[in-house]
């Protein structure tokens, strides 16, 4: 369809994950990256389009892939990121009481341990 049409269609994501900063991490992005990222597009559509217009699904996706990425990074190294949707509403711009906006998250499997800190393979 169009980038206006309001069609809904299948979408696809592949990973490939390279194991850059080790297996483990390789691993804990295969399990974890898909879930992330359908956390942070459910929170971007609860969020709606924020007057955008037509780039609005656009923006909301450059938006959740970022959040996402930055989400599960910081699981990795196991610090809980500064725009996680997960915690206060204040992290993201709201008043920390509407509990009805988010959805609890599944939890997020244990910080992966780099096995390959400082290895120059290639």
């Amino acid at each position: 369809g169009s980038e206006s049409s309001t069609e809904k269609t299948p979408l696809h994501l592949f990973g490939v994950y390279d194991g850059h900063g080790g297996s483990q991490v390789a691993d804990f992005c295969k399990e974890r990256l898909h879930g992330a990222l359908i956390e942070e597009l459910e929170a971007e559509m609860r969020e709606g389009d924020r007057g955008e217009g037509e780039c609005s699904w656009q923006r909301q996706w450059e938006r959740a892939f970022v959040a996402c990425f930055n989400k599960v990074d910081a699981e990795i190294g196991g610090v809980k990121p500064r725009n996680s949707r997960c915690g206060s509403g204040e992290e993201v711009g709201g008043s920390g009481n509407d509990e009805s906006a988010r959805a609890d998250p599944a939890p997020a499997p244990a910080p992966a341990p780099a096995d390959a800190v400082g290895s120059t393979a290639v």
